[in-house]
């Protein structure tokens, strides 16, 4: 068995702790602004800010609900129940347009665990180092193994490449045609937000602006470990006779696999793919954790001949074994 079944959303929702941000806050003003706990909402201790520090902030109210002009302020002082911020530049006179203007109101953040808004823009960075450092080149043919709801999926086929993820959970199998929305409002509702009006509709829209699974056609609920699962990835892909795919790729699986069932999965990707590639989180033996941990050599000599990409960070480039 799996060191972790993945069947569940609960399962998907434990490996993430994430933090959603609004999309490009608008940064205001540059002068130094000292609020004193007349003028914050809530009082003090509100928030748990040190100096030096970055907090997001709303100035005013509308219709009840924190304006939707956001900045960012970095934390000069902390004197007291006063809190005093310095902006990048002048405030704008429209500020005084806004209701209330210059009282402070918190944004908070949102905490999410498994929701698309969260993760889907570091998947594509991920996925773009991945191509560069494998030299994938479109329209080459690519199957994901152990590819979730398809973040990575769609990256790729955004890129030209001819795509099929193949996932055997059984939530993603569920779910895969569904909506994030009831995850979203409960999220927003944990942070203080309503859903339905203010800022928390302006959140929930941007939350919700795509959907959970863009390509829920391109995956596959089967197990490439079986003769079927094999069969119907190159059927998916219009291979036939002795023609292979021309990558097999999985991204952050193994580790989650014993070094039987990660061997087997493997020779089986092998086995339909000219060329295997396994992205791998290298986890520190001191790591309190469920995980499969090695090195990536270790796992370059119990895999070969797949190549083995460190995770990195995707801005550098990442290196290939």
């Amino acid at each position: 068995m799996p060191l972790k079944d993945y069947s569940t959303k609960a399962a998907y929702d434990s490996d993430y702790r994430l933090t959603w941000r609004t999309p490009q806050p608008v940064a205001l003003p540059a002068a130094t602004v000292t609020f004193s706990a007349k003028t914050m909402t809530p009082t003090p201790p509100w928030p748990q800010v040190a100096v030096g520090g970055e907090i997001r902030v709303s100035l005013g109210l509308v219709d009840g609900a924190p304006h939707p002009l956001n900045i960012i302020g970095r934390v000069a002082d902390v004197t007291g129940a006063a809190i005093t911020l310095s902006i990048p530049r002048e405030w704008p006179t429209t500020i005084a347009a806004v209701p209330e203007a210059g009282v402070l109101y918190a944004v908070p953040e949102v905490t999410v665990n498994y929701l698309s808004c969260a993760i889907r823009t570091g998947d594509a960075a991920l996925i773009d180092a991945l191509v560069k450092a494998l030299g994938m080149a479109v329209p080459q043919t690519v199957v994901e193994v152990g590819c979730g709801l398809g973040w990575t999926v769609e990256r790729l086929v955004d890129l030209g490449f001819t795509v099929m993820g193949v996932e055997t959970s059984a939530f993603v199998a569920a779910e895969k045609g569904g909506s994030e929305a009831a995850d979203v409002d409960a999220a927003l509702i944990a942070a203080g937000y309503d859903p339905t009006r203010g800022e928390g509709a302006r959140q929930r829209a941007a939350m919700l602006a795509e959907p959970r699974c863009k390509v829920p056609t391109l995956i596959l609920n089967e197990d490439v470990n079986t003769g079927r699962g094999r069969n119907a990835v190159r059927s998916a892909l219009g291979l036939s006779g002795a023609q292979k795919a021309n990558w097999g790729i999985s991204i952050s699986v193994m580790q989650t696999l014993t070094d039987t069932e990660a061997s087997a999965l493997n020779n089986n990707m092998v086995g339909i793919c000219t060329n295997v590639a396994h992205h791998i989180t290298v986890l520190p033996e001191v790591e309190n954790s469920i995980w499969n941990k090695k090195t990536a050599e270790q796992w370059k000599a119990l895999l070969a001949p797949a190549l083995i990409v460190p995770h990195g960070v995707a801005a550098q480039g990442y290196r290939v074994l």
